[in-house]
């Protein structure tokens, strides 16, 4: 078990800021950590065609950014966020600009029996964030993405680009409410660019 607690980052990272292809956390604990810029929590900035963001069996909470990704910001090309053992991975009581628990900027995501609870975007994407681009996809199976906020749209779930997005095995989004006077979809809003 790593634990990560009241850690400060200027610009990106606040946890943990890498350019590894591949990042793989597990069994981690990130706690009120914050950023200038991206990743309150995380901070993955790998952007080559085989770059892989893992995380599994952790969570992020209390964790803040400015701009994007209060709990997890990445921009490789595949992300992963899963439970596998006893300890439910978890991003709650986060915040950022855009995608105030998760922020990606056009990689494969998947969520696997994930809690996305109370994190709050001040612009679009209160739980998740998903930027799209070249047809990139997002699923989420068993999950829940409860109680977010946003001000202009999306305040459980923002996806954008000419992707798919997919719930399966009792996933549900709910709660989550928009505080915005000309904002969209409290569920989740659906960008499409084609």
């Amino acid at each position: 078990n790593a634990t990560f607690d009241t850690c400060i980052a200027g610009k990106n990272g606040g946890g943990v800021q890498s350019n590894a292809l591949r990042v793989h956390c597990a069994d981690v604990d990130m706690n009120d950590c914050s950023a200038g810029a991206r990743g309150g929590g995380l901070y993955h900035k790998n952007q080559l065609v085989n770059s892989t963001t893992e995380i599994c069996d952790s969570s992020f909470t209390y964790c803040v950014a400015d701009t994007d990704g209060g709990g997890v910001a990445t921009l490789a090309k595949v992300a992963s966020i899963v439970t596998y053992g006893e300890q439910e991975s978890e991003l709650a009581f986060c915040s950022a600009k855009c995608g105030g628990a998760f922020w990606d900027a056009g990689a494969d995501v998947s969520f696997v029996n994930v809690l996305v609870s109370d994190c709050v975007a001040s612009s679009r994407g209160g739980g998740l964030y998903h930027a799209g681009g070249n047809g990139s996809d997002m699923s989420l199976s068993g999950c829940s993405v409860l109680n977010c906020s946003a001000g202009i749209g999306g305040a459980g779930i923002w996806f954008g680009g000419t992707g798919e997005i997919g719930f399966s095995f009792g996933s549900e989004v709910s709660g989550n409410s928009l505080s915005g006077e000309s904002s969209e979809a409290a569920g989740v809003h659906v960008v499409n660019d084609e």
